[in-house]
């Protein structure tokens, strides 16, 4: 089940900083996006978004005020969730 808190295994590399994220998805098709500091674990940024079932175990997730060319698409397997940039993520 994709509702709830999802954190990130190993950290996202972004211009020149490691990242560890993690999503809560809502049971009403909202969550949140958040973007933590690997070395402090500091909170750096937020986005909210909207995801819809598209079936198979695949999920898109659709980023406030941005166009469709955003969407993102994750990927249920067991107890697995994982993205294109070859992230996985675990619950708690």
């Amino acid at each position: 089940m994709l509702v709830g808190t999802w954190y990130s295994k190993d950290s996202y590399y972004d211009s020149g900083v490691y990242y560890d994220l993690k999503y809560t998805f809502d049971s009403d098709g909202t969550g949140t996006e958040y973007w933590y500091i690997s070395y402090s674990g500091k909170l750096d940024d937020a986005y909210d978004f909207t995801w819809k079932n598209v079936g198979n175990g695949e999920y898109l997730v659709s980023y406030d005020g941005y166009s469709s060319y955003y969407d993102e698409p994750f990927y249920l397997s067991g107890s697995t969730l994982y993205d294109d940039y070859d992230i996985t993520y675990y619950k708690k």
